[in-house]
């Protein structure tokens, strides 16, 4: 018969077991619900803290303006299982379908669903992994292979997929319907900032190889020509004038960026030439000190105050220019066309010479060198009156290449600038512009042989074992209760 010091043992026991095995249910049951709560809120909400050292998944304020004032419902379709598709894309495109009541997302699962992709047309090339984002009869795809970029060097990769979206709703916004034209073929500038801005803004981006007769799209605005390094022939010439020219109906623009280490091209300066528009050959070098950024050659232009630029919308942030040329105008006004300033220099600024391929060995300022101020960029308008209303094609040259590359859009107005320039030609009004540029990237983490065995150790060994000692030291003071 069991003394009353056993039965008091086994009831301490039984109690405090009972006690332990319902606060473990309770716990797990506790870990459930949590578990499903916020599994519903994640999925739906996406209540999820992003905790990347660079904000992958938080909304840039830009997209999340454009968002606020879109008005007409968008359906974001996902040609992808939702269990298939990237998680890092599927947690950016609920974080924006949940930032307004307008949007709806779905996934598309194209086995259960093979009509989807082929169901808006021939004209759409939708495959599996696209995104298919549609506002009314506007419909804009992004490719699987497009809402990313793959650095193979340093195995950074940088997400597109918030830039292409916000695109795609500022186009619809807008009614942007219009098409960009990059001319290629003579070794332009293959940098893809200038290209990234206007296709972040809702336009359509195309490389563009010319030839004699060819025909240009209707929805064609605009043909960009950057720092060419071979000339172009006389049938491609015709081909520029014949786009400028609209068949005498304008409404078409043509801008040339070059610079000072540019070579020479006689027929494109001669097409230039009879819009009067000449490329000097020499570098402008400043000398105020509040514009200059390290060197005299990198500075900040001024935006001339003119008719032609009375409605330009000015960027907050100051522009930026380097190895510039200058751009002197034959003429101000010549029968229908008139040419007028957009940039130019500071009073104090001057000249070297880089004719006959003239290498600059000092920025020290000589006597030989010619005085500023010198016009950065000029705009040329051929003007026609139709219907009482005024038509217009302009020319737009410019003596710097490199405030379109990545880090001068970065940090300067130049993007901004460049936008209004084009809405000032085109007869536009946007409040809104898209940087061209937005580093929010993920670098892979690459682990030395000893840091992967320090690794394997703590996960395979110092954890595990962590746990069993303190599963022990459990058992054994259940045992002494």
């Amino acid at each position: 018969m069991a003394s009353k010091t056993d039965r008091a043992a086994r009831l301490r026991r039984l109690k405090y077991g009972s006690l332990a095995t319902g606060l473990s249910t309770l716990l797990i049951a506790v870990i459930i619900i949590l578990n499903v709560v916020c599994t519903t809120l994640t999925t739906n909400y996406s209540l999820k803290l992003d905790i990347t050292g660079n904000d992958l998944y938080k909304l840039d304020n830009q997209t999340r303006q454009i968002i606020d004032k879109v008005e007409r419902d968008v359906t974001f379709s996902v040609v992808a299982a939702e269990e298939d598709f990237t998680t890092q894309f599927s947690e950016i495109l609920r974080r924006i379908a949940n930032a307004s009541d307008h949007f709806t997302l779905t996934f598309v699962d194209p086995d259960k669903n093979p009509t989807f992709a082929t169901s808006f047309g021939t004209q759409y090339n939708i495959s599996s992994g696209s995104l298919v984002m549609q506002c009314g009869d506007k419909i804009r795809v992004v490719a699987q292979n497009e809402m990313y970029e793959n650095d193979q060097n340093s195995g950074a990769v940088t997400y597109l997929l918030e830039e292409r979206v916000a695109a795609a709703l500022l186009s619809f916004m807008q009614d942007i319907d219009q098409k960009i034209y990059f001319v290629t073929g003579h070794g332009e500038s293959s940098d893809q900032t200038l290209r990234n801005l206007f296709a972040n803004n809702g336009y359509i981006v195309e490389d563009l190889r010319l030839y004699k007769d060819m025909s240009f799209d209707e929805k064609a605005t605009m043909m960009f020509i950057v720092a060419p390094t071979k000339d172009y022939s006389t049938a491609e010439i015709s081909a520029i004038e014949k786009f400028l020219s609209n068949e005498y109906d304008y409404g078409r623009h043509l801008c040339v960026f070059t610079d000072a280490t540019s070579a020479e091209l006689p027929n494109l300066e001669s097409m230039l030439y009879a819009h009067g528009l000449t490329f000097g050959r020499d570098m402008v070098l400043e000398t105020d000190e509040t514009r200059i950024v390290n060197l005299p050659s990198t500075f900040q232009p001024l935006i001339d105050s003119n008719d032609a630029t009375e409605k330009l919308r000015t960027p907050s942030v100051p522009l930026l220019v380097a190895a510039a040329r200058s751009v002197a105008a034959r003429f101000e006004s010549n029968g229908n066309i008139t040419v007028s300033p957009v940039l130019t220099s500071g009073d104090g600024s001057y000249a070297k010479s880089t004719a006959g391929s003239a290498a600059i060995t000092t920025y020290e300022k000589t006597s030989a060198d010619a005085e500023g101020p010198f016009n950065i960029a000029l705009l040329s308008k051929t003007l026609k009156v139709y219907n009482n209303q005024d038509v217009s094609s302009c020319v737009l040259a410019v003596g710097s290449t490199q405030m379109l590359t990545g880090d001068y859009m970065a940090y300067s107005g130049n993007g901004d600038f460049i936008i209004n320039l084009y809405n000032l030609m085109t007869g536009q009004e946007s409040d809104t512009v898209l940087d061209a540029v937005k580093y929010s990237s993920s670098q892979l983490m690459t682990l030395t042989d000893a840091q992967k065995r320090t690794a394997e150790i703590v996960c395979l060994g110092v954890l595990p074992g962590l746990a069993l000692l303190c599963g022990i030291i459990v058992i054994i003071r259940r045992r002494r209760l």
